[in-house]
This record gives C-alpha cells, structure tokens and sequence, in this order.
C-alpha cells in the first residue's frame, strides 16, 4: 500500500490511525488532498482497503446464527430452490438465482436494478448493479440489497484490460487485478460501498440503516451485512466540502444462517432480514395462496 502524502519519513503509523489519535474530523475534500498521491478517487468497484480505513471502517467477525422461535410461513417446496443450486455445483449464477426466489415473495418484491452510489455531482450506476429487496409498500424504501462475493470479484477481474500476447502484459494484469482485491473476500469493499448506497437510497423515507446479504463459495451459511450509516458521513458524500462533527465512522455486524436444514431456510432468512412487524404481512400474503402456517420452533433438525 502507498505511503500517504504527508506521513512522517520516521513513522511506522498509518497516517489513519494517527488522524484518529488526534480526533481531528476532516471533510472528504480534505481527506483527498491529504493522501494526494493515492489514487482514491475511483468508482466502488475499484476500492480497496484503503478506502476502508479512511472511512473508519470496521466490520466485526461473523456471528453465529440466532436460535429464533418462527412461525411457519413459506412450505417444503420452498427448500427446491437451494436443492436446485446444490445439485448445480453451487455456482454464482445458481446460487444467485436460488436467492432471488427465496427472498422475494407476494409481500417482498425485488428490483433488478442498479443501486446508485453518489459522490458529489458523480453518479456511479454501472458498478454497482446488484437486485435489492422492498416492501410492496413502496413509502418503505429499500430493505435489503443482495449480492454474491465471487460475481464481484468475476467483475472486477473485467475491470482490467486483459493481456494479450507477451508473458509481461499477462503478470501485469494479475498485479493490476490483486491490486484491488480484498484479502479477505467477507471485507469486500463493495460490500460496504452498497450499504452506503442504500443508505443514499433511503434518505428519502429518512431510514439510515442498511443491509446487505451477501453468498459466496461457502455452501455452509449467508452472510447479513447489517450498518446504521451516520447522516453526518451522507453530508460527507454529498458535499466532499463539508466537514463532519467527528472522524468519519462505519460499524458493520455480520451474522450469518446455515442454509441447512434447506425446509426451513426461507423462513430463518426471512425472519432475520425483513422487520418483524411485516411478518404477519407476509404469512397473511402467504395464507391466501394456501400455504401451510403451521407453527415451526427453531431449526429443524432434518437435513433437507
């Protein structure tokens, strides 16, 4: 990583850290004239660490899943869906379309869409373009954003122009490619940009939390994403002049669901991504269609 402009010769301190030791909150502006000779400026799906860090970032080590007592809403047929992408290879574009389906359903519908990170005057709408999840009440705004850590990476990788030819422009490409992808895959900087982004979404239905789930090559569990994303650090991103109150800040908590046993998947994801309060919504929306709501305690104890 490159030393930051300004950064005493004799100090091993990322400049960071020696930004929070002094407390002193600076504007976005302020931030970019400071580590100049970084390339900082750069569309989400460019970011690295770095912008983690100047972001005060900091995402906290994924927590088991929650023991919750459930209603049963979504039937046995729903677990289809995750048979199907198991049965596939559990590859992105499987996976992915198993998800869709099972966070989607009469109460919760999706938009293929992009969602619209903004800085400044710039809107960034190609780089981010990941389904998102809203309440058929639309004055509820998003609720959830959905993505799949190896499509990411799949998209970065065509980011950089491909080397043909000589062995050279072949090992450039690599370096180019590992220059901006995360050491570890569950502190993907796009991951947080689409959190921001949501937020940016939001601020219209004043809400500022977000969050995102998250598949990857793991055939264990999900990842939730969950971050209450500060109005001050918005302000920030809206005008790169405006100074915050205090250093700018982001705390993510990541949990996480075992997509076994797959029966009783949808409703462990529902429960734990949509607010409680809509789900009677959803098994009153489900009850129409026949669906079986009998009671259903925990994780059930059968594999399939």
């Amino acid at each position: 990583m490159a030393t930051p402009d300004g950064a005493s010769a004799n100090s091993s301190e990322p400049a960071t850290e020696q930004e929070t030791r002094t407390g002193q909150a600076l504007s976005i502006s302020q931030i970019l004239r400071l580590h100049n000779r970084e390339r900082l400026l750069v569309e989400p799906m460019r970011w690295t660490n770095r912008h983690l860090q100047l972001l005060g970032c900091t995402i906290a080590p994924p927590t088991p899943e929650k023991e919750l007592h459930l209603q049963r809403v979504f039937s046995n047929k729903d677990a289809y869906h995750l048979y199907w992408a198991f049965k596939q290879g559990w590859t992105p574009v499987h996976r992915s379309t198993a998800l869709r389906r099972l966070l989607s359903n009469l109460y919760f519908g999706y938009s293929n869409s992009h969602v619209v990170f903004e800085f400044g005057p710039r809107e960034w709408t190609d780089y981010i373009h990941f389904p998102s999840f809203y309440s058929n009440r639309h004055q509820e705004g998003v609720l959830a954003a959905y993505v799949d850590l190896q499509l990411i990476q799949n998209r970065r990788n065509d980011l950089v122009e491909r080397g043909r030819g000589c062995q050279i422009r072949k090992r450039l490409r690599q370096l180019k490619i590992k220059a901006i992808t995360p050491q570890n895959c569950l502190h993907d900087p796009v991951v947080v940009a689409v959190l921001i982004a949501l937020a940016q979404q939001n601020t219209y239905y004043q809400k500022t939390f977000s969050q995102v789930i998250a598949t990857s090559d793991d055939r264990d569990r999900v990842f939730i994403y969950k971050s209450h994303i500060a109005p001050f650090l918005l302000r920030c991103l809206e005008d790169p002049n405006f100074t915050p109150p205090e250093p700018l800040s982001i705390s993510i908590e990541v949990e996480t669901i075992r997509f076994k046993p797959f029966r009783s998947f949808r409703d462990r994801l529902h429960a734990n991504v949509f607010p409680s309060q809509h789900q009677s919504a959803v098994a009153k929306a489900q009850a129409e269609r026949g669906k079986d709501l009998s009671p259903l305690t925990g994780a059930a104890s059968s594999s399939t």
